[in-house]
C-alpha cells in the first residue's frame, strides 16, 4: 500500500465513523423532540385531614391518617404535577376503575389547595396542586376493581395513579362493607 491508499482508506474510516455518530446524534435528538412533545403528569390519590386549622395531606397511610379515615374526618384528593416542559390544563379528575371512566367518580368542581375558584385547573411546567372532593364523602366500593385516581386533560389525555395510603384507604371500605 502506498502512502496515497492509506491516507484514502483513513480518510475513509474517519467519514464512515463521523457519519455514524450523526446518525446516532441525529435519532437521539428526534427522540428527544417527541418526548418533550408528550404530555406528562403525575397523578397521586392521597387523604387529608385537618389539624389546627390547616389541611395535612398524606400519601402514606400514616396512624393519624388512618384515624382520620376511620373518624370520617378525612377529604379524598388527587395530586396532580405537570411534567411536561408546556403548560396543561385538567378538565376532569375522580376516582374509579383503571381505564374504564364510564363506571367512576368524578370530583365536580373540586377545590384547588393552592388556588381557590380556578376550575378547570391550568398548571405550568412544573407546577402542582392538590384537587380534594369538597366533603368527605366514601367512594362506593364497588367502582374500585383496580385502585386509582384518574386526570383528564383538556386535549382528552388520560392519566392514572394510585398510592399506599388510596389504597388502605379502600381495603378500610372492604373492612366496613363486609360488617
Amino acid at each position: 500500500m502506498t502512502g496515497i491508499e492509506i491516507a484514502t482508506t483513513v480518510t475513509a474510516i474517519v467519514g464512515a465513523g463521523t457519519g455514524i455518530g450523526a446518525l446516532t446524534l441525529s435519532i437521539v435528538n428526534t427522540w428527544i423532540q417527541f418526548s418533550n412533545n408528550r404530555v406528562k403528569l403525575k397523578v397521586v390519590p392521597e387523604i387529608a385531614y385537618e389539624e389546627t386549622d390547616e389541611w395535612v395531606v398524606s400519601a402514606i397511610p400514616f396512624p393519624k391518617t388512618m384515624n382520620a379515615i376511620k373518624q370520617k374526618q378525612h377529604r379524598l384528593g388527587v395530586q396532580v404535577t405537570n411534567l411536561s416542559s408546556f403548560a396543561v390544563t385538567i378538565q376532569s379528575v375522580g376516582f374509579g376503575k383503571f381505564k374504564l371512566l364510564k363506571d367512576c367518580i368524578r370530583l365536580t368542581h373540586p377545590i384547588a389547595l393552592k388556588r381557590k375558584n380556578c376550575w378547570p385547573l391550568k398548571l405550568e411546567s412544573r407546577e402542582s396542586d392538590w384537587l380534594m372532593f369538597n366533603t368527605g364523602t366514601d367512594i362506593p366500593i364497588d367502582l374500585l376493581d383496580k385502585h386509582s385516581a384518574y386526570v383528564v386533560t383538556e386535549c382528552g389525555h388520560v392519566v392514572y395513579g394510585t398510592s399506599r395510603v388510596f389504597n388502605a384507604y379502600v381495603e378500610e371500605l372492604e373492612k366496613e362493607k363486609r360488617k
